[in-house]
């Protein structure tokens, strides 16, 4: 088990905010542990500090060996059905867009990619 950076849960915030930021914490890892056994694994970072968006950084969307971080807005609830929509359609995305950066969740109904600009069009496929 590889344990996340998580940060939104410093001292200089309430140790009632502290202690509800971890339990979605927990209850992110738990959710998409349940959707691909294993993915947790796969999160590098994890932030908490605004309650109304839980934003990760992980690998291994494309397939299991993907090194490549891309960045999602999970917003702050329903892991598990956004989780699986990541998962059944990252491939799709990235077909379109080209390399990934971020991936934002959080709305009902719409999904925002935004692709890589860093790396030029002819090598992001």
């Amino acid at each position: 088990m590889r344990l996340p950076i998580v940060t939104g849960v410093s001292e200089d915030v309430a140790r009632d905010q502290r202690e509800k930021r971890m339990q979605t914490y927990e209850e992110f890892i738990k959710d998409i542990d349940l959707v691909r056994a294993g993915s947790s694994d796969r999160v590098s970072e994890i932030d908490l500090s605004n309650p109304k968006d839980l934003r990760v950084v992980m690998t291994g969307l494309a397939s299991a060996n993907d090194p490549q971080a891309v960045t999602i807005h999970f917003g702050s609830g329903e892991f598990t059905g956004k989780y699986k929509m990541l998962v059944d359609n990252f491939s799709q995305w990235q077909a379109n867009a080209g390399r990934v950066q971020s991936i934002d969740l959080q709305y009902s109904r719409q999904v925002v990619v935004n692709p890589d600009t860093s790396v030029p069009a002819a090598k992001q496929k």
